[in-house]
Order: C-alpha cells, then sequence, then structure tokens
C-alpha cells in the first residue's frame, strides 16, 4: 500500500497510513486514515479487499490454503494449531474442513456480490458496478466496514431494498460464523442444534430486534435520519443499521 501504484497520486504513501490501513483491513476493523474512495487506486483497493478475506479467513485457514497452493506438507503441528482457530473437538479432517470453510465463504460472497451487482447496475455503468459487488460483498461478509461508494456512499441507497438487504443477510452470516452456517444446514432444527449454535442464534437475533426496535423509536421523527422516510423504509434501515452497527460500521446516515 506503500507503494505509488497503490494510491491515485505520483508519490509514496506515508508508511504509518499504508501500516494503519493495511492492520484495519486485516483485523476486519474498518477504520480509515485515508479516503478510500478517493485515494486508493484500484490496485490499491484490490490489496486492502485481499487483507480484508485474508482477516476473514483468519490466519491459519489462511496458512493452510497457501501451504496447499504451493504443495507444501501439512504437518501435525499445523493440524493442532488449526484445530484451535477454528474450535473443532478433533484432529482428523481439518484440512478438509479448511477447504469446506473457503468454499463456504467464496460462494456466500459471489451470491452477495451478483445480487449487488444486479442492483448497482442502476447507479453504476456495468464494469463499476462489478468493481463495487464484488468489494462490498467481501467488506460486508468479513463486516470490515470499509466503502468505496463514492458521492454520499451508503446514504445513496438509503431506500433501496435490494442493496440493504443483500448486505444485511451478508453481515449477519458473516457475523454468526461457518460452523453456526453449518449446524444450521445440516441440523435445521432448533432443538438439535449445538448449545454454540443457540446461544449465537438467540444473542444474534435479540441484539438485532432490540438495536431496530430501539433505532426506529428514537429516530422515527428525526428528519435528519429516517424522519421522511415512509413506515416500511424506516423500519428495512432501523433493522440495516442494527445489524451493521453491531460489528461492521456501514451506515445509510452522518
Amino acid at each position: 500500500l506503500a507503494l505509488p501504484l497503490s494510491n491515485n497520486g505520483t508519490s509514496f504513501t506515508p508508511v504509518w497510513d499504508a501500516l494503519f490501513t493495511a492492520t484495519s483491513a486485516v483485523t476486519v476493523t474498518g477504520l480509515i486514515v485515508q479516503d478510500t474512495v478517493t485515494y486508493w487506486s484500484p490496485f490499491g483497493l484490490v490489496v486492502i479487499a485481499l487483507l480484508i478475506q485474508v482477516g476473514g479467513f483468519g490466519f491459519m485457514a489462511s496458512s493452510t490454503l497457501l501451504f496447499l497452493l504451493i504443495g507444501r506438507r501439512i504437518t501435525l503441528r499445523d493440524r493442532l494449531l488449526l484445530r484451535d482457530s477454528v474450535g473443532s473437538n478433533v484432529l482428523g479432517g481439518m484440512v478438509g474442513l479448511v477447504k469446506q470453510i473457503i468454499v463456504v465463504i467464496l460462494a456466500i460472497e459471489a451470491a452477495g456480490a451478483f445480487c449487488l451487482f444486479l442492483f448497482f447496475l442502476a447507479r453504476f455503468e456495468p464494469g463499476e458496478a462489478l468493481l463495487q459487488a464484488v468489494f462490498h460483498s467481501i467488506s460486508a461478509f468479513n463486516n470490515a466496514g470499509f466503502s468505496t461508494l463514492p458521492g454520499p456512499g451508503m446514504a445513496a441507497f438509503q431506500t433501496n431494498i435490494g442493496v440493504l438487504s443483500s448486505m444485511v443477510i451478508l453481515l449477519i452470516l458473516g457475523g454468526i460464523g461457518f460452523s453456526v452456517i453449518a449446524d444450521v444446514i445440516k441440523v435445521r432444527r432448533f432443538s438439535r442444534f449445538i448449545l454454540d449454535t443457540k446461544l449465537v442464534l438467540v444473542a444474534t437475533g435479540g441484539l438485532l430486534v432490540l438495536g431496530t426496535v430501539v433505532l426506529f423509536a428514537s429516530e422515527f421523527f428525526n428528519p435528519a435520519t429516517m424522519g421522511k422516510l415512509s413506515v416500511p423504509q424506516k423500519v428495512l434501515v432501523a433493522f440495516f443499521e442494527s445489524a451493521s452497527g453491531r460489528t461492521a460500521g456501514f451506515t445509510v446516515f452522518p
């Protein structure tokens, strides 16, 4: 990110700015010291997106993927570390599990990018719409909060049901994690879910509902936020802000 190729200027990015941005991306935090939309070049945005993806995979899963790509053997020590990082109780099948996690994550992000691409076409040219869709799908699923939308940013889609719904689904799926998603798909009955899945679903659902109700009630008449919107739009916006505020940081208001 410090290279001139990564920004829209002609000089090197100050090392602390580059380091801060890289750290924020790989830890999926979303804090910035340079405006993401105007400062970074397409190459820089690709670097940021890849850092977000690595952070979303987790260090051990990313390392395992790299080892597999270069043909390195996965040692017993690697498998032990990998087991701890994914929270598994068994040692066997760790490499296969990592492959499943990566495939599922990429599949969800691809589906999210496709949906966002269709909705972004109303505002952007096809090429720009595709880039925006891919970047925001990665950023949303990994709850990173980075956005490359120009001008008012997400506020431009304040009443766009398609964009906000797609983002919310990505935020929630990324927030609950792979093990919960796998348990829900595999078991399909709440009474048979493992305790961790039950706790995550109940806590997540409770926080989403509580946040939506509080935001809906407190901002209902506020003209600077949702006061001018219709009631269904207010519900959608309050739900989006509740889902995003929990970990991601996207917002449709200043």
